[in-house]
């Protein structure tokens, strides 16, 4: 169902029934989306609440499942998703994903239109967004 990682490199396969199960080897990381952080390998509801995250982006377009590499999770910033493209950070907070998601979607989208390479977009705000650009 999903990779489970700590983030200093030892992986682990993690089923359906939020178990961990076996070590993953290198040929499932293309497959299967990465969850990482410490947090998650000791904290169960943790690494659900990551995957029902994951689930819930669309399969394709932008901030798809197909466009996140892994799910993180940040005791101050909640959670976050790395996106593959320029490996930028999502801040999404603890709260209200489905909401934030939209909202950095359309901030990605402009980015992209407008050919504006960011860093991180911080989407954890009641009324704004936040984008940190790249220095050139």
């Amino acid at each position: 169902m999903a990779v489970v990682g700590s983030g200093r490199g030892d992986l682990k396969l993690m089923d359906a029934s939020n178990h961990i199960i076996d070590d993953a080897k290198s040929s499932h990381l293309a497959d299967l989306p990465i969850i990482l952080g410490t947090a998650f390998i000791k904290n169960q509801s943790l690494r659900q609440q990551a995957l029902d995250l994951y689930k819930s982006l669309p399969s394709e377009g932008v901030l798809s499942q197909r466009d996140v590499s892994n799910v993180e999770f940040d005791d101050e910033h909640g959670f976050q998703l790395r996106l593959t493209r320029k490996a930028m950070l999502v801040d999404l907070g603890k709260d209200e994903f489905g909401f934030k998601i939209d909202r950095a979607r359309r901030v990605v989208q402009y980015l992209d239109q407008h050919q504006i390479d960011a860093l991180r977009i911080d989407a954890d705000y009641a009324k704004k967004v936040l984008v940190k650009v790249r220095s050139r």
